[in-house]
């Protein structure tokens, strides 16, 4: 590369950081930063770099006289700059720095400067060489992707990627903490819509984007603070599906599909772990400015194989959204689902719920879906559970109805969605609880009283002419209660009949089997007999 383009700023080189690098090691003894040779720009910086490792090499102490005798002993024609340039380099050096460790960590920052300017003009080098292998078109296009990998230069990276700041930097820095939707959704930072199957979250994340992009109110209930463009790619949904979805969201909100400039949507999903596409993104982002990037499904677009589990592999992917966010101030939502094992499906879902490792410590917000009783095709309607948080310190839990409707019988599909207290789902939660609970009850008592009517009407037959209430309960075990409660039962239905003043029971009133009933011969297996017994009707057919 040409000296002259580097002075002039064409080409990315720091020569002030070689002439520090080099005077630090002539000066000081104890300096033991080094470098690659080819990473300095000068030829003369280079060739008297090289002199130096010489010396090192040979085991002898680095001193500008050392030096001077190797550039006297230096063939003719040999860039080294001459005893002027090793002069004006050791003055430079000497008005720096009073001590060994100054000259240390002045010696560090240099090379990192020098490092970094070769790393540039490495990356123009290979720019170049693949765009003279894109123009050859005989080039194969391995060797035009080939030309561009950058990984090499991406390794050993030193070390002022992990910038330092103290407290007092961190006091004085004014942060803005922004909401797109309050208490749901924060600016410009990661996280998921998460839930079990078919809890409508792609539908949900599809309400929540026309409502960032039309200012409208999110589910009708939450109203949005910072409008502004937005995308979805998704990688499930047909275009016929996801067209009907917005309307019908739109037909809630009086909106025409039409007139919705700002909603992008792609039905291809990005790669993740593809540099390229990850590189696509941020220009997606940049170029319309998005306020929201929605990915759903997180698990097409994340190509793990069976190390989903696995919370190291998981924090690559995911580490990328994240810087994807802080540098942009978009924020980006993986649409991913939870795990199916609850033990108490019907419970407000938690971040312990999310499938696979990694979602829940990457989630910087999240609005977690799951449902409060099993879906009834018969009403179309859906009773959710709506939890929403975030490290912004927003948190919140809702009772979510979305009623859809059905497509059955012409009728049109609908998006009608209704947001309450949670209260208002565990009043309703109890209410239903408890009228399970009674029809279980009922059930129960209904199989009882079923199997005491076939006992009973097998003891009855053995006393063709009746016997008394006290004498059942005896050789049944009943309590009275429950003899009284099966008697009346049968004598409902016709099956038993009671016989006044019982002979040698002191006038006690007696039970027996009517003459209908009396007949073993209507009397077939068990099983017949009590469902027979369950009926008001006799065998016969007649009460």
């Amino acid at each position: 590369m040409d000296l002259s383009a580097a002075v002039s700023g064409v080409i990315p080189c720091d020569l002030d950081a070689e002439r520090g690098l080099l005077g630090w090691l002539l000066v000081d003894p104890q300096c033991s930063v080094t470098l690659p040779v080819e990473q300095f720009f000068d030829p003369r910086h280079r060739e008297l770099y090289s002199l130096i490792l010489a010396i090192q090499a040979e085991g002898r102490t680095v001193t500008p006289d050392a030096v001077a005798l190797q550039i006297a002993r230096a063939p003719l024609g040999r860039p080294v700059g001459g005893l002027e340039q090793l002069q004006r380099i050791v003055d430079g050096a000497l008005q720096r720095s009073p001590d060994s460790a100054t000259a240390t960590a002045t010696a560090a920052e240099c090379a990192q400067r020098i490092n970094e300017a070769w790393r540039r003009r490495q990356v123009i080098h290979k720019m170049a060489c693949g765009m003279a292998r894109a123009i050859d078109t005989t080039a194969p296009w391995e060797e035009v992707v080939g030309a561009l990998d950058l990984s090499e230069l991406t390794s050993g990276l030193p070390q002022r990627r992990f910038p330092l700041r103290t407290l007092c930097e961190l006091d004085e820095t004014a942060f803005e903490q922004r909401y797109l939707i309050p208490g749901v959704l924060a600016a410009g930072q990661a996280g998921g819509i998460y839930g079990p199957f078919k809890t409508l979250k792609t539908s949900c994340t599809a309400d929540l984007l026309i409502s960032i992009a039309t200012g409208t109110e999110f589910l009708g209930h939450f109203p949005v603070a910072e409008s502004g463009p937005v995308m979805l790619l998704s990688g499930e949904m047909s275009l016929a599906a996801l067209q009907s979805l917005v309307r019908r969201i739109c037909t809630a909100r009086g909106l025409a599909p039409n007139s919705i400039q700002n909603f992008h949507f792609s039905t291809e999903l990005p790669k993740l772990g593809d540099p390229a596409d990850l590189v696509q993104l941020r220009s997606l982002i940049t170029t319309h400015g998005l306020k929201v990037l929605a990915i759903d499904p997180a698990y097409l677009a994340i190509d793990l194989e069976e190390h989903g589990w696995n919370v190291f592999d998981m924090g690559t992917y995911l580490r990328q959204i994240s810087r994807l966010c802080e540098s942009t101030g978009c924020a980006v939502l993986l649409v991913h689902h939870c795990r199916r094992d609850t033990a108490d499906c019907f419970r407000p879902a938690t971040l312990s719920d999310i499938a696979w490792s990694g979602f829940a410590e990457f989630s910087a917000q999240w609005i977690l879906l799951s449902r409060r009783c099993l879906f009834d095709p018969q009403s179309g309607e859906n009773e959710l559970w709506l939890s929403c948080g975030g490290r912004a310190g927003h948190a919140s839990v809702w009772a979510l109805n979305v009623d859809e409707g059905k497509a059955d019988g012409g009728c049109e599909r609908q998006w009608y969605a209704t947001v309450n207290p949670p209260e208002f789902a565990r009043a309703r939660a109890d209410e239903r609880q408890q009228l399970v609970l009674d029809e279980r009850r009922e059930r129960r008592m209904a199989a009882l009283l079923l199997r005491d009517r076939g006992r009973m009407l097998n003891l009855l037959r053995e006393f063709p002419q009746g016997e008394t209430a006290n004498v059942l309960r005896d050789l049944l075990g009943f309590s009275g209660s429950r003899v009284s409660r099966v008697l009346t039962s049968l004598i409902e239905s016709g099956v038993v009949e009671k016989v006044r003043g019982m002979e040698g029971r002191r006038g006690a009133p007696g039970f027996r089997v009517t003459r209908a009933w009396a007949d073993p011969s209507n009397w077939a297996t068990g099983a017949v007999e009590l469902e027979n017994l369950s009926s008001p009707d006799g065998p016969d057919g007649n009460p």
